[in-house]
């Protein structure tokens, strides 16, 4: 891997300054140390005039070291957009960015933690102040979700999955004056099959992100005017993983993809499109959905 010499920051009080010249805004969370490069921005990526392309536009997405967040954030790199990718862990960002930037692939680091009410709520001033104005703010991070029959799911395990449902809801309503004053933008977020599908194993996660369906509507509804669209994902079982447990099971990762019309598990890569669709000016008069993304599994 190429060692750089651009001008790196180290992150004040849980927020990457991977940018120069920017000080990140202060905020109530405990230190950590990450120091990346300073990226520019990917040019050339795509031919222009695709209405997919995302040139001159700027992306944060969270959860997005590994899995389907990745492979969003690959995707968005390539189209053109400035992108920024966020987890709570310091040590993953550090390792994705420079991961990313060996496959020639730019983009830049910093830390949301979804868990932490505080750190959301001053998430999208700091990510501003750091990088600039945000135009696309891919929510795909779920700090959360407990499996098995509702029978068995405790008071406290809905707690904890409520919580990360507000919490996400707060970091969308956070950005909405940001983007509304900076001309509009675009919010994705991250829902499930199991929000518009019965889940025996699934109840409790299926309840949160139906919750989290609503507020996208809502948002929708009430934005709209004001410049902003938003939609969700509803991916069935992905290649994640969060999924592991089903597609790295012989028999049960068989039995899953014998349920979808294609006959196969989902690749991360595989729901990017759905993203850069609502993202991008390609969808540009599609908002307040929730798109299901299960290889025709709810047909059948």
């Amino acid at each position: 891997m190429e060692t750089s010499t651009s001008p790196t920051t180290s992150i004040g009080n849980g927020y990457s300054a991977i940018a120069s010249g920017h000080k990140p805004a202060p905020i109530p969370q405990r230190r950590q140390e990450l120091s990346v490069p300073m990226r520019s921005l990917n040019q050339g990526a795509i031919a222009s005039g695709s209405p997919f392309e995302l040139r001159g536009k700027r992306a944060v997405i969270t959860g997005a070291t590994s899995g389907m967040g990745l492979a969003i954030a690959r995707a968005f790199a390539l189209h053109g957009a400035d992108t920024i990718i966020s987890s709570f862990d310091a040590e993953d960002v550090r390792s994705t960015v420079e991961t990313l930037a060996s496959d020639g692939i730019e983009v830049s680091g910093t830390i949301c933690d979804l868990s932490s009410p505080d750190n959301v709520r001053a998430f999208p001033a700091a990510v501003t102040d750091e990088f600039g104005p945000i135009d696309i703010l891919i929510a795909h991070a779920t700090p959360f979700a407990p499996m098995g029959p509702i029978e068995q799911t405790t008071r406290e395990e809905l707690d904890r999955l409520f919580s990360g449902v507000l919490n996400n809801f707060e970091l969308m309503r956070g950005f909405l004056p940001m983007m509304s004053n900076n001309g509009g933008g675009s919010i994705v977020t991250t829902s499930s099959i199991a929000s518009v599908r019965a889940s025996i194993s699934l109840g409790a996660y299926g309840a949160g992100k139906a919750a989290t369906d609503a507020f996208v509507r809502s948002i929708a509804a009430e934005w709209g005017s004001r410049g902003i669209r938003i939609n969700s994902i509803a991916p069935s079982i992905v290649r994640t993983p969060f999924a592991a447990p089903v597609w790295d099971d012989d028999e049960r990762g068989a039995a899953a993809a014998g349920k979808t019309a294609l006959g196969r598990i989902a690749e991360p890569e595989e729901v990017v499109g759905a993203v850069l669709l609502f993202a991008s000016p390609a969808g540009s008069y599609i908002t307040g959905q929730t798109l299901v993304i299960d290889g025709g599994r709810s047909i059948l």
